[in-house]
């Protein structure tokens, strides 16, 4: 984006947004953690080998390419499990043991 005045505008609505999930957010470090674990996957585990995958992919051995589909499904195991977890622990952070909201 060249221009600065657009530029500094979404830095502030970016700052704005994330304020805004700091305060209504019970406990933000689960929020941050359910993130991690979403987002990150797909950016450490997918994005990079299916580029990979494309950019290499009549130079690559059966082995590598093998190699790299068990890295994605790995990857994606973990990090549906991680999101599962972190899903799970901030629904029921909101509750106590006998199932009655908690401010």
């Amino acid at each position: 984006c060249k221009n600065p005045s657009l530029r500094y505008t979404i830095r502030l609505m970016i700052i704005a947004v994330m304020l805004l999930v700091v305060y209504l957010s019970k406990s933000f470090y689960l929020f941050i953690n359910f993130l991690g674990s979403f987002i990150f996957t797909y950016l450490e585990f997918l994005l990079p080998m299916v580029m990979y995958n494309k950019h290499f992919a009549g130079r690559m051995t059966r082995l590598r390419k093998m190699t790299n589909y068990f890295i994605i499904a790995i990857g994606t195991v973990l990090g549906s499990i991680g999101s599962y977890v972190s899903l799970v622990e901030i629904i029921s952070y909101s509750y106590n043991e006998i199932g009655e909201i908690v401010a």
